[in-house]
């Protein structure tokens, strides 16, 4: 194909050369053998010798005539490939769509392009800004899930109760089996005083992935704090070890400042596993505690403690958190504290 266009250019760059030169003398009529001849072509006269020259190599110089043929001879090809070129189809080049340009929008807005506008929004403090893209985003999807959850969490850590509680209310009917939805609704409720609900909810959570370990440790420090001590260990044993599960259900205690019964969960499930640092920290400190307040307080008929007795020897264990035994979906950590008095519900980590 790219022969026969080339061939096709040169015949038309001959025509073309052909008629531009009609009216100048053809090279076969010219007299190339005057004088007057090669002093027009060279700008000098030629010599007797000057028809045969010797190159210094020893070889004959090239002759004039045959160089301007080679001239012609490339001109006519370049001429050629020039045309040649014009007749072959070239892809069009589209440039890729790069998201690092400022200039490159996406092709489609979406909610959850929203959701996260809003949640960069919240981060800079920007709440009204946050609060219209939670709503635009909700405007292009009303029947989104997701939307609805992120939604409900913005507005419970805004301190919208009611809106919240709403929008969770929204996503569950819509969604019934989410679970999702139900683990963070019953870490809603039981943020905000409702123990019965959020112990309906977890449990439903539970029961539809039963083996989701985040959602059974929410549901064991609900039951713990209802003090249903037992039953949040046999939750906790579907996903755990049984030492494992001793010691979370004793971490949850100490969060309430249960301190004894914490203890002797801890002396259970060192028994059953010595192997575990966290909770040979823990029951140290705990021991250390009920040292230093029988110091304080000494029986009537017994000698006064010696504020200078050295208590026991801290045991150095490796520098690891203590495991968390909360494990929400929320996209925010929060810390939480427990409460001084066993009546009121403990706060419950806020949802990310």
């Amino acid at each position: 194909m790219n022969n026969r266009m080339r061939s096709a250019g040169i015949t038309l760059a001959i025509a073309l050369l052909g008629l531009a030169g009609c009216s100048s003398t053809p090279p076969w009529q010219s007299n190339w053998g005057h004088a007057s001849s090669w002093s027009r072509f060279f700008g000098q006269k030629r010599t007797a010798t000057s028809d045969f020259s010797i190159a210094p190599g020893g070889m004959p110089a090239t002759d004039p005539l045959t160089s301007a043929t080679q001239s012609v001879n490339k001109s006519l090809k370049a001429a050629g490939d020039r045309v040649a070129s014009a007749f072959v189809v070239k892809p069009k080049v589209i440039p890729a769509y790069d998201p690092s340009n400022l200039s490159s929008r996406p092709e489609q807005l979406t909610p959850a392009l929203y959701v996260h506008a809003a949640q960069l929004s919240e981060k800079q403090g920007a709440i009204v800004q946050a609060t219209r893209q939670y709503e635009k985003a909700l405007e292009l999807d009303p029947t989104n899930v997701n939307t609805l959850v992120a939604m409900a969490r913005f507005c419970d850590r805004q301190g919208q109760t009611d809106e919240a509680l709403r929008r969770y209310q929204q996503a569950r009917g819509l969604a019934p089996a989410n679970t999702i939805v139900l683990n963070d609704l019953g870490l809603f409720y039981a943020r905000h005083g409702n123990p019965d609900a959020a112990l309906e909810a977890l449990d439903q959570a539970v029961r539809l992935d039963s083996r989701n370990v985040r959602y059974r440790n929410n549901l064991a420090a609900a039951l713990v704090e209802s003090r249903r001590v037992a039953e949040a260990i046999d939750v906790l044993r579907g996903v755990h070890p049984e030492a494992t599960a001793l010691f979370n259900t004793a971490c949850l205690l100490a969060l309430k400042n249960q301190t004894q019964p914490a203890t002797a969960l801890l002396e259970q499930s060192l028994r059953i596993d010595p192997s575990q640092p966290e909770a040979l920290e823990m029951l140290h400190e705990f021991r250390a505690q009920s040292l230093v307040a029988q110091a304080a307080v000494p029986p009537q008929n017994w000698p006064a403690v010696s504020p200078d007795l050295p208590l026991a020897t801290r045991l150095e264990t490796a520098s690891r958190p203590r495991s968390n035994v909360w494990e929400s979906t929320p996209a925010y950590e929060h810390g939480y504290e427990p409460v001084e008095s066993a009546s009121l519900p403990r706060k419950l980590p806020a949802p990310e």
